[in-house]
């Protein structure tokens, strides 16, 4: 049942792991982004009340 893979076959599954691997780094960038602008936004508000307080 365990046939070799034919050159096709591979040619797909190279495509497959491209894609995926391009998914993945799309999601890390976006996480990235998305905590980076979470901590500028935190650190503004942190200032603002620490302005604000004074």
């Amino acid at each position: 049942m365990n046939t070799p893979l034919s050159d096709s076959d591979w040619a797909k599954l190279d495509i497959l792991l491209k894609n995926k691997d391009v998914n993945l780094s799309k999601t890390i960038n976006l996480c990235v982004s998305t905590v980076f602008l979470l901590g500028v936004c935190i650190m503004v508000f942190a200032f603002f009340i620490f302005v604000i307080f004074k």
